[in-house]
């Protein structure tokens, strides 16, 4: 592969890795619309106040440690060395999907919680928090370019 080629394929690369973070970013707003759908003023049978309490500190104490873990996951990833330029670009496209996910399971704990009985309003910090987290993981197409642009080629 020439420079050009690899030029081409980190720019292809960031391509795709944006196309990634837009369908995670719509998959979290697709969960407040279903929530929103489904809202009632008083949730049906759920959890009984007493657990739904202790259910819900549950969920934000997860819901917190998921959204650090997946901002600081993904940097763990990303400061990894490889020597070849298709070994980063899967190392990136990696980290950035394991960065997502974990960002997207802090909106599913609300959508959880709120069918477990909490309601509507229990689930919207989740999503808030889900939406920022799929948020600070915009990847960066330029600065994949200038990694792979100093690695070797196979």
């Amino acid at each position: 592969m020439s420079g050009l080629d690899l030029r081409q394929e980190a720019a292809r690369a960031g391509r795709i890795h944006l196309i990634i973070w837009a369908a995670f970013l719509l998959v979290v707003v697709s969960y407040l619309v279903i929530l929103l759908l489904t809202a009632r003023e008083r949730p049906a049978r759920g959890l009984a106040e007493a657990p739904l309490a202790t259910v819900r500190m549950i969920f934000y104490a997860l819901g917190a440690g998921m959204l650090v873990a997946s901002v600081l996951l993904r940097c763990l990833l990303d400061q990894r060395s490889y020597t070849y330029a298709d070994e980063a670009l899967r190392g990136s496209l990696l980290s950035l999907i394991v960065g997502l996910a974990m960002a997207e399971s802090v909106a599913i704990l609300g959508v959880v919680l709120a069918f477990l009985g909490g309601g509507w309003k229990d689930a919207v910090p989740f999503l808030v928090a889900g939406f920022a987290g799929v948020l600070l993981q915009r990847p960066d197409p330029d600065r994949l370019a200038e990694r792979i642009r100093t690695l070797r080629v196979r």
